[in-house]
């Protein structure tokens, strides 16, 4: 039953937004996550962008068959890890 919600068409809408939002921030104003190469964190970067990947994946409606590969790109797991990233860079 939870993962019934996760299909839905609204969630997958909310992981797209947040996908499209993340992927504009890294890439049009990256000012936003840091003022110089030096200030930027690579490793925390790499997994922002993972998360954002997954954002996408669940978004356009892809479903894994694999449960471990579901629960990654699910937004159980996708959704408060996004808003943490947005706690850190904040």
């Amino acid at each position: 039953m939870l993962m019934q919600w996760c299909s839905q068409t609204w969630a997958r809408g909310i992981s797209f937004a947040l996908a499209l939002v993340g992927s504009a921030v890294v890439l049009i104003w990256p000012r936003l996550i840091a003022e110089s190469m030096q200030q930027l964190d690579h490793s925390v970067l790499s997994f922002t962008m993972l998360m954002i990947s997954g954002c996408f994946v669940h978004g356009v409606g892809f479903d894994f068959k694999h449960p471990v590969l579901r629960l990654l790109t699910g937004p159980l797991l996708l959704w408060p890890v996004i808003i943490g990233l947005v706690w850190f860079y904040a």
